[in-house]
């Protein structure tokens, strides 16, 4: 019977990570579900961007990571489209960074990542990039600065 219960458990707590759920309440919206958009605290002359939930997945330390999807910004370096030719950059984030940056649920976002060559190809070249507890404004800060660092000759 013990055994019964603990398996229960088990499938239980593996069903609720799988999939993508949060257990900390942002705006009333309990679970970070895949492909819903949301407001974050963002960089100064940025506040239309959005970020969508592609996916999650669980890594080698047993933490919640999240890939997704920002819009919305504005790099200045040109360098950006030689790693985001559309301009839309995708990361890996801890579940306590994406918590620390989301602000407001938007919606469901129609997006759809099987349709995306952008993706695709940064899903294959970028496939263990992450950032841990970060935030989404402070990966980008760090994007466009390390793009802008001019090592002269």
């Amino acid at each position: 019977m013990k055994k019964i219960i603990i398996l229960t458990f088990s499938i239980f707590l593996i069903s609720i990570v799988g999939a993508g759920c949060s257990t900390i309440p942002i705006n009333t919206v309990e679970c970070l579900t895949l492909g819903q958009e949301w407001k974050y605290k963002t960089r100064e002359g940025e506040e239309g961007s959005r970020l969508v939930v592609i996916d999650s997945f669980i890594n080698k330390k047993q933490k919640i990571i999240y890939i997704i999807r920002i819009t919305g910004i504005d790099i200045k370096s040109p360098y950006f489209k030689n790693y985001y030719p559309d301009g839309v950059p995708y990361i890996m984030i801890s579940e306590a960074g994406l918590h620390a940056s989301l602000t407001e649920f938007v919606g469901k976002s129609q997006w759809n990542q099987y349709y995306d060559e952008y993706f695709a190809r940064w899903k294959k070249e970028f496939p263990n990039k992450s950032i841990e507890n970060g935030t989404v404004k402070g990966y980008l800060n760090t994007l466009e600065e390390v793009l802008n660092i001019n090592l002269g000759a």
